[in-house]
């Protein structure tokens, strides 16, 4: 039958590809959760990067220290160590070691923090608006 179009021809499949490959192109990038949760974890990793080398002292200054810093210095490290990003998550039998541990927490959820509220924004780690 001329004339008669049928859901099984060649020129319905060609449609039916195009108009997958469109919605494909314009919904399948990633969500505005997904982006946030990448500019999270990318802070993380360069906050982690960035205070790998740091004590407590060359990243939170000495005006909390009494004598030395040595017990801030071992809670920072030991935060570092333990990927600790919740100051909640310190504990144990030392004041400054605590404080140092809560340091190094509160250092990394500010960062994280400030990525995701950024990425909500629709900005880049610079703060220039994305193209998205």
């Amino acid at each position: 039958m001329k004339g008669v179009h049928t859901l099984s021809g060649p020129r319905f499949w060609r449609s039916a590809m195009m108009a997958g490959l469109l919605f494909c192109l314009i919904g399948c990038g990633p969500s505005r959760q997904e982006r946030i949760d990448a500019a999270e974890d990318k802070a993380m990793d360069q906050a982690r990067d960035d205070m790998a080398n740091q004590t407590y002292e060359e990243a939170e200054g000495s005006a909390d220290c009494t004598v030395d810093c040595s017990g801030h210095d071992a809670g920072f490290a030991w935060a570092k160590e333990n990927d600790i990003e919740d100051p909640d998550e310190c504990s144990g039998n030392s004041e400054s070691f605590i404080e140092g541990c809560k340091a190094y927490g509160e250092e990394i959820g500010s960062r994280m923090a400030a990525a995701a509220d950024a990425a909500a924004k629709g900005k880049d780690e610079d703060g220039d608006k994305s193209d998205d």
